[in-house]
């Protein structure tokens, strides 16, 4: 998910950068009355937070298969020359095969951002993703990232846009924009705190060749019939299973039938599905989802609140993939410290 910023002091930037890498977002910083970096007196941070989110998402998509909550704890050191690494820690619920179990994931993250003119920043970031054995999360095919985004604040209009690339057992070239308003409150409830809300529409582009990857984690145990039957539909699948006919039949029946999580993975399929669709190879680089997300900041002293809703319509996907709105809320806390 991408979160967007606001930069009225470089606390603000600094703070929500830092939550931005917890989040797995990338994106840049600059303020609404610009101010060079002359302007303010420049220092380090260290933070350290902790955020839950209600799904798991990776440029707006969502497991197709289950709902699966997440939650980070992070710790981020920012120099004042613009150079940061970050540490997080992720809970992910419903992320091993079965969709039943929860998994771990551990990332680093290395990067730089720079102040290119008094109302455009840029940021250049790398990632590593660590997983536990077990873990089938989305993201698990992944297990690098390089991303270079450009970030515009000017009055209230915000507009980002990001380049990346995922590397792994998959691989996927990807860009997304976002563009929005800033709705800012000082003095929110007491003197010194202050309060922003900033909605914004998204799209994201990229291959879909991450559902051959997910086709064949999920449906392994299918590759096999799919390959020798090309046409096979899930529901001709299931009736095989039920009543085997030939030697072949009756192997790959008596090994399913003692597996009924991988059956109730071929129930949540359309009968008319074909399986070998699903592992064909797709790489066409497209529009593929469009959202919007609600993020809402609050700072007081060293701390920061936010909460948030995110929603997202997958678009141009294979036929078995159903194009329906996902959503999910997320909520956390930032401790921030400067010198």
């Amino acid at each position: 998910m991408q979160c967007l910023f606001k930069s009225y002091t470089l606390f603000k930037i600094l703070i929500k950068y830092i939550l931005a890498n917890a989040l797995l977002a990338f994106g840049l910083i600059v303020s609404a009355q610009p101010q060079s970096n002359s302007e303010i007196d420049k220092f380090s941070s260290l933070s350290f937070g902790m955020d839950y989110m209600g799904d798991y998402n990776v440029n707006g998509r969502v497991n197709t298969q289950a709902s699966q909550p997440n939650l980070t704890s992070m710790a981020s050191y920012f120099h004042k020359s613009g150079f940061d690494i970050s540490f997080m820690y992720t809970n992910i619920w419903n992320s091993d095969e079965t969709y039943t179990q929860a998994t771990q994931e551990t990332d680093l993250s290395l990067g730089y951002s720079a102040e290119i003119t008094n109302w455009l920043n840029g940021m250049a970031s790398y990632s590593h993703f660590i997983y536990s054995d077990n873990s089938n999360s989305f993201r698990s095919n992944y297990k690098h990232l390089v991303s270079a985004s450009l970030f515009s604040e000017v009055n209230w209009w915000l507009a980002d846009v990001t380049v990346g690339y995922y590397s792994g057992r998959s691989n996927e070239l990807f860009s997304s924009f976002e563009t929005g308003v800033l709705f800012e409150f000082d003095d929110f409830l007491k003197k010194d705190n202050s309060l922003s809300i900033e909605p914004m529409v998204m799209i994201n582009m990229g291959d879909i060749g991450y559902y051959d990857a997910q086709a064949y984690t999920d449906y392994r145990f299918a590759y096999g019939f799919a390959k020798s039957f090309p046409q096979l539909t899930a529901g001709e699948f299931l009736s095989i299973i039920d009543n085997p006919q030939t030697y072949r039949e009756k192997n790959i029946s008596d090994r399913l039938q003692n597996q009924p999580d991988k059956i109730d993975k071929l129930r949540e399929l359309s009968d008319d599905t074909v399986l070998w669709n699903m592992f064909e190879e797709k790489s066409t680089f497209n529009l593929n989802n469009i959202g919007f997300t609600i993020p809402i900041y609050y700072y007081w002293s060293d701390f920061m609140i936010n909460i948030g809703f995110s929603a997202f319509k997958p678009i141009n996907q294979p036929s078995y993939v159903e194009e329906e709105w996902s959503s999910y809320a997320n909520f956390g806390l930032t401790y921030f410290m400067s010198w």
